[in-house]
């Protein structure tokens, strides 16, 4: 995927999604919960730096 999917931080998007996966595999949160709260990690970074996000 090009740079500019991870606002040039894979990372901190790998970091993320390992941390809510194992948050879901332990039946802390769910699976939908995981992949909504790695998004919004994501989206909150690149903003931080300046990019634009669209849905």
């Amino acid at each position: 995927m090009p740079a500019d999917y991870y606002a040039g931080n894979k990372q901190l998007y790998v970091t993320a999604l390992q941390n809510q996966l194992a948050s879901a595999a332990s039946g802390k949160i769910s699976f939908e919960q995981a992949m909504h709260n790695t998004q919004n990690a994501v989206v909150t970074y690149a903003r931080s730096q300046g990019f634009t996000v669209v849905s």
